[in-house]
């Protein structure tokens, strides 16, 4: 191979490896961008339902005495808003556990051949956004199950609210 082919060569591989690269840096951002989402549903679910458990307890107690059909509604209400809590909490956690996750490689730098070093790095990255994007797939999962039962959770919490305001105000 004549010197000004290889330069080519070299430059292609350089320009591979720097989209590869950036490739990279956006699989990072997506990882960080479903860890914050992830947080910021369970945050909002917290406080959401730990207001509406607060109005349950503070509420009068002949409301759950009054009628028995009304008192069955309620507690399946809160039972249905803890269980799918619970359910979003576990899967936030499994969403946001600690993944293996690859940002650079480093090719074998003891031979003198820069475009073979150029080649094996672009094969590396190759692999490194493949496993990255197998890591980001699960991660995508577990968080859209957290999406999922915050929602649930949300609309059961609804559910709750409004029955609790008619079994007060026919009081």
């Amino acid at each position: 191979m004549d010197e000004e082919s290889q330069n080519e060569e070299i430059d292609r591989y350089k320009l591979r490896l720097e989209l590869l690269r950036e490739v990279v840096k956006e699989q990072a951002d997506h990882f960080d961008a479903i860890d914050s989402k992830v947080a910021a549903a369970l945050g909002f679910a917290f406080i959401a339902i730990g207001q509406v458990v607060t109005g349950v307890f503070r509420t009068d107690t002949r409301v759950f005495h009054e009628n028995c059909a009304v008192t069955a509604l309620l507690w399946a209400f809160f039972g249905a808003v803890i269980l799918f809590f619970l359910v979003a909490v576990v899967a936030g956690v499994v969403a946001r556990w600690p993944r293996t996750f690859d940002q650079s490689v480093y090719p074998d730098e003891s031979g003198d051949d820069y475009l073979k070093m150029l080649q094996d790095a672009v094969v590396l990255f190759k692999e490194v956004t493949g496993d990255n994007d197998k890591t980001l797939d699960s991660k995508s999962k577990w968080a859209t199950v957290t999406y999922l039962f915050v929602a649930l959770s949300v609309v059961a919490s609804l559910g709750l609210l409004v029955t609790l305001f008619a079994a007060v105000s026919r009081l």
